[in-house]
């Protein structure tokens, strides 16, 4: 394993809660033997963290008799320049999913760190975050390109769900994706069947969920999610020209790293656990709300040939459900979806 990519789970780090205490007194002092105490730790670890956070270049203050002080703006300024793990498990602490964030600048797949996270005994809702993938893939086995600039990020979900249920993860991610956003670039967001998430048929985000099975459904889950959020100026690959798009581009405003990984957790602990306290139905709806190409004439390459036909609906299962004709319906589990195109309609409009 390559030293890049070596990494170990050994719980939230406590200089994480340490800044989620500062914060949340938004400027005023905080003791610092109150603070010790509320984290249970002793006054020397409690300044070896401020420390820490002062050579990450957090502003904490301090002053006798007072405490630590932390102006709430020094977190916007930092978030604004770079990704800042302190400042996401900071505001994450307590939920389900987001608490724990691994930083690299470079990997292989954040994927692949994730499952060895997991392997190791890393609980639900543990993160990697890289600022680049060399080796980043998507559905079907296809290279993703992942250059500086966008998110790239995967995280630990311990379902509780039955088996039948599992495929609906992949409908639940892309709409939680797809919500965080059109929230942000305040345009509209459909998905593609199952886990292309587009903007005006480009495609901005995809999904790539890994399951390792038990016999009674999901050891665990590693959701690997990739947003194009500013890789204006990267060189496309050819294949991809005129096929994809960037959040930075479509939100006509900055987009920080840190605020679009903290909406899609939001919006994904949202789904996952509608998923597990409601059942499918929900999920579903969310997911057909913004389906991109239902009622239309597509093409779906399988690895036994195609199936070429109308895009009618997902069914409970998370299937695709295509009407060939002379009206045979065929539930697709997996496979390659393109539209067919009217003709006149320019190569490459459209596909995804």
């Amino acid at each position: 394993m390559p030293a890049k990519d070596a990494v170990k789970w050994d719980g939230p780090r406590p200089r994480s809660r340490v800044l989620a205490a500062l914060l949340a007194a938004g400027g005023k002092p905080v003791s610092g033997a109150a603070l010790a105490e509320d984290l249970g730790i002793s006054r020397t670890a409690l300044w070896k963290h401020i420390e820490a956070l002062r050579r990450d270049g957090w502003p904490v203050g301090g002053r006798p008799h007072q405490g630590y002080t932390l102006d709430p703006g020094a977190a916007r300024q930092l978030a604004a320049r770079r990704f800042v793990p302190d400042l996401l498990e900071a505001r994450r602490a307590g939920a389900r999913l987001g608490h724990t964030v691994h930083w690299l600048a470079e990997v292989g797949s954040t994927n692949d760190v994730a499952r060895r996270l997991a392997e190791a005994g890393a609980p639900e809702g543990t993160m990697v975050v890289a600022d680049r993938q060399v080796a980043g893939r998507g559905r079907l086995r296809r290279a993703w390109w992942s250059p500086p600039g966008g998110l790239w990020m995967s995280l630990i979900l311990r379902p509780a769900l039955p088996p039948e249920h599992l495929p609906l993860l992949t409908l639940a991610a892309a709409a939680a994706v797809a919500e965080a956003v059109e929230g942000l670039a305040g345009r509209p967001v459909q998905v593609k069947w199952p886990n292309d998430v587009l903007v005006d048929d480009r495609k901005v985000a995809g999904i790539l969920l890994e399951t390792v099975s038990h016999p009674h459904g999901a050891e665990y889950v590693v959701a690997g999610i990739g947003v194009n959020l500013d890789v204006e100026g990267e060189p496309v690959p050819a294949e991809l020209a005129g096929r994809l798009t960037w959040l930075a581009r479509e939100a006509g405003r900055r987009v920080t790293r840190n605020e679009l990984a903290e909406a899609i957790l939001q919006r994904l602990e949202e789904r996952y656990a509608q998923l597990h306290q409601e059942g499918p139905g929900p999920v579903l709806a969310a997911w057909r709300s913004r389906a991109a190409w239902l009622g239309e004439p597509v093409r779906v390459a399988l690895p036994a040939g195609e199936v070429a036909g109308i895009a009618l609906d997902v069914a409970p299962d998370g299937s695709l459900v295509v009407e060939q004709a002379g009206g045979r319906r065929q539930r697709i589990l997996a496979g390659d979806v393109q539209r067919l195109r009217p003709a006149g309609t320019p190569p490459g409009a459209g596909s995804g």
